[in-house]
């Protein structure tokens, strides 16, 4: 067993960090910050870090596409 095979994968994660978000919208993390701070985005905070639920930002994006009729 590798070293890497002990950790789950990045792209499997259920939360992800702001940096980590920011590949999977494509936005930067001011732009997400702006999002949690106008209450669009739900952050789960552990410590002074802020983590994502990756489902929500799926659900995000869906929505966001939707609502612009892309």
């Amino acid at each position: 067993m590798s070293e890497n095979s002990a950790q789950p994968e990045k792209s499997n994660a259920l939360l992800v960090s702001l940096t980590d978000a920011t590949d999977i919208v494509g936005l930067t993390v001011w732009r997400l910050r702006g999002l949690i701070a106008n209450r669009e985005l739900p952050i789960i905070k552990v410590g002074r870090k802020f983590y994502l639920r990756r489902s929500t930002l799926i659900r995000w994006a869906e929505r966001a596409e939707a609502l612009r009729g892309s």
